[in-house]
């Protein structure tokens, strides 16, 4: 086997950092992944639902409307107001740790 080390300033080596730096950003998104299946999972029913098709598998909220058998608007509001309640969660959560 032969190996090559490459100059600092070479396109082989800028390639290495490039490909370094994708795979860095390509963990991150994994633990994000991990993280939003996580949290859908806390909820339960209709909510659980609307998060998974929305966040997980990737339907628009029409769509996600469409599939459940509800109305775009309807679905709209529950959205917002899950939104509203993850959002609430997360300021408590900084809040709790700030004291």
């Amino acid at each position: 086997m032969i190996y090559l080390k490459l100059q600092a300033e070479s396109d082989g080596a800028k390639l290495e950092e490039r490909n370094e730096r994708i795979k860095a950003k390509l963990l991150e998104k994994t633990e994000q992944k991990i993280q939003l299946v996580r949290l859908v999972s806390t909820f339960k029913g209709l909510d659980h639902k609307v998060l998974k098709l929305k966040y997980i598998d990737g339907l628009s909220l029409e769509k996600t409307a469409e599939k459940l058998n509800y109305s775009s608007s309807h679905i709209k509001k529950k959205h917002a107001e899950l939104v509203r309640t993850i959002k609430f969660i997360e300021e408590f959560k900084v809040i709790e740790l700030k004291n």
